[in-house]
C-alpha cells in the first residue's frame, strides 16, 4: 500500500512508462481523474504510476486505490516521501501562496528513486487527452528536463517588473525558453550525477523563488532543457493573463493552470474534466469534494467578501507562520 521511496522498483522493469505525481490527501479527488484520464488514453504501454506523499492515511488510500482501475497493465503506488523530506530539510518549508510543500516533492526523486532513470511528472490538475507515450519515448542525450513553454509567463512579466528584475538578478532573461513545470519529463540519471535537482533545492529553500522549482528548473538548468511541442502542455491560465483563444483541436495534455473545472464547470474545456468522473461518483464520494466548495462559500457570505477578495486575503494568510490547524483549515477551504 505504502512504499517507502528508498525501496521502490520498477512495475514493469524495462517496458513501463513512469509517471509521478505528487499529492496531500485533500488534492486526491482531482488526482483521481488525472489518472483515469492518463489510463484511457495511454492504452498499449504498461503504466507505472507513483504519488508522492507524506501523511496519507492508509483508509484513504485504499478508497482512491479502488477508485483507479486499468487492470495488469497498470501499477497504482502510494510512494511516502517523510523521511527523505526530513533528511533534505523540506519539511522547514512554509507555504507560500498556492504552492504547498507537495510542490517541491519532484525535487528529491534522483536521490529517491535511485532504480529509475526517466519519469514523466504531471501535476493534479492535468488531464491527458493523448497517448502519452511519445512524450515519454523522447531521447533527451544530456538534457535534465523536457517542458513547453509557459504559456503566460510573457504576460506575467508585464504584469510583475519585479519579478523581471529578480530574475536578471539570477542571470535569467530568455523567457522565450522558459518551460511550466507542471508536465515535466525528468532524466533522473543524468540529475544525479550532474546535482542540479540540489542545487535547485537549495536555491528554493535558502533564497526563495517567485514561482519556487519552476524557477529553479529554468534558471538554473536553462542551458540542459528540451522543449517539446505545446500541445504537451495547453496551460488554461493563458486565457487569464492574455485573452488567448481555445485551441482549434483538443490538445493532448490540458493543463488546468488557470480555473479549476472542479470550481467551475462553465470553465474552458471542463467537459473533458468532467467527463471521467462517473455518474454514481457524485453521491458520497463527490459529496464529499462539493462539501468543501460549500463550506468555503459559507465563509464568504460570513466574511461579507466577494471570492476574488477571499483568495487574495487566504494567500496572504498562508504565507504567514500559522497554527497547524488553522493552515489545514484554510487549505482545505481553498
Amino acid at each position: 500500500m505504502k512504499d517507502n521511496a528508498s525501496t521502490v522498483k520498477p512495475a514493469f522493469p524495462g517496458t513501463g512508462i513512469v509517471v509521478v505525481y505528487s499529492s496531500d490527501e485533500n488534492f486526491l479527488p482531482y488526482l483521481l481523474i488525472s489518472i483515469r484520464s492518463l489510463v484511457a488514453t495511454t492504452t498499449e504501454s504498461p503504466l507505472d504510476i507513483l504519488i508522492l506523499e507524506k501523511a496519507i492515511p492508509l483508509a484513504v488510500q485504499r478508497e482512491f486505490l479502488a477508485r483507479c482501475g486499468g487492470g495488469d497493465r497498470v501499477s497504482v503506488r502510494f510512494v511516502n516521501l517523510a523521511q527523505a523530506i526530513a533528511d533534505a530539510g523540506v519539511n522547514r518549508y512554509r507555504q507560500r501562496g498556492q504552492w504547498t510543500e507537495a510542490t517541491l516533492y519532484r525535487l528529491l526523486l534522483p536521490r529517491t528513486l535511485p532504480d529509475f532513470d526517466k519519469v514523466l511528472y504531471l501535476d493534479c490538475d492535468v488531464l491527458c487527452c493523448h497517448d502519452v507515450s511519445a512524450l515519454y519515448g523522447l531521447d533527451m542525450g544530456d538534457a535534465l528536463f523536457a517542458g513547453a513553454h509557459d504559456m503566460g509567463i510573457e504576460a506575467m512579466c508585464r504584469r510583475l517588473p519585479k519579478y523581471v528584475t529578480y530574475a536578471r538578478g539570477r542571470g535569467y532573461g530568455d523567457w522565450s525558453r522558459y518551460i511550466n513545470a507542471g508536465i515535466l519529463l525528468m532524466n533522473l540519471a543524468r540529475l544525479r550525477t550532474s546535482g542540479k535537482a540540489d542545487e535547485i533545492l537549495t536555491s528554493v529553500m535558502e533564497y526563495g523563488c517567485y514561482f519556487l522549482d519552476q524557477d529553479g528548473i529554468n534558471f538554473i538548468g536553462r542551458d540542459r532543457i528540451l522543449e517539446v511541442d505545446q500541445r504537451w502542455n495547453w496551460q488554461t491560465a493563458e486565457l487569464m493573463f492574455s485573452g488567448g483563444a481555445l485551441p482549434a483541436d483538443t490538445p493532448w495534455l490540458i493543463h488546468f493552470s488557470g480555473i479549476k473545472p472542479w470550481d467551475d464547470m462553465r470553465a474552458p474545456l471542463s467537459n473533458l474534466w468532467w467527463n471521467h468522473v462517473r455518474p454514481e461518483e457524485y453521491d458520497g464520494y463527490w459529496q464529499r469534494v462539493n462539501a468543501l466548495r460549500l463550506s468555503e462559500m459559507r465563509i464568504l457570505a460570513w466574511a461579507g467578501l466577494p471570492k476574488r477578495k477571499w483568495e487574495k486575503l487566504k494567500k496572504w494568510l498562508l504565507g504567514k507562520s500559522l497554527p497547524g490547524w488553522l493552515r489545514n483549515l484554510l487549505q482545505k477551504h481553498g
